[in-house]
């Protein structure tokens, strides 16, 4: 059910972006903006304003590390968010590539899976032939230990579809046994 003041709302602020673009489009003469999630309410209103001042809209989606346990979650909330309004969104992988075309948030052609830069690096160096030194290196992904309990709480139904302990879902585990490796 649709909120009507919350839509009027958007269609304000819709209104406000699509005559500030076209103001700082005349002036600056740009044809892309890059944004860093492609599910912000914000930047949602975004796109289309830069859609309609024929602008293209591109979504780095920072958010594609997601363990099995937070996907059918993840999935859901993609599904409550209408089409993507911008003209392509960036992943880190294939997995996430796959499961958010799966929930017909995006065309599959508007998708691409680019590896992820700040780890990418890394295993290039662990293959990378000329590394004759055979430098050892170890990467450390900081990962909300809380990260997926939202999900947990708001949709406690999702509780009774687990084929797990919930104390499994937090990373708190891993992010222990990890700091015990290292140290």
């Amino acid at each position: 059910i649709q909120d009507e003041n919350i839509e009027l709302k958007k269609k304000k602020y819709r209104d406000f972006l699509e005559k500030s673009l076209a103001l700082l489009n005349r002036k600056y003469k740009f044809s892309t903006i890059v944004g860093l999630n492609f599910s912000f309410h914000t930047e949602r209103e975004l796109q289309a304003a830069a859609q309609n001042n024929k602008v293209k809209f591109i979504s780095l989606h920072k958010e594609s590390i997601i363990f099995p346990g937070e996907l059918f979650a993840y999935k859901d909330m993609f599904k409550k968010l209408g089409k993507y309004q911008g003209e392509k969104i960036l992943v880190y992988n294939d997995y996430i590539r796959k499961a958010v075309i799966s929930t017909k948030f995006v065309e599959p052609k508007k998708i691409i899976s680019i590896g992820m830069p700040r780890a990418d690096f890394y295993y290039k160096l662990k293959k990378d032939t000329y590394n004759t030194a055979k430098k050892k290196y170890f990467l450390i992904l900081i990962i909300n230990t809380k990260r997926n309990i939202f999900f947990i709480k708001k949709y406690k139904n999702y509780k009774k579809k687990l084929k797990f302990n919930l104390r499994e879902i937090v990373w708190d585990k891993v992010a222990k046994k990890t700091i015990k490796c290292v140290l």
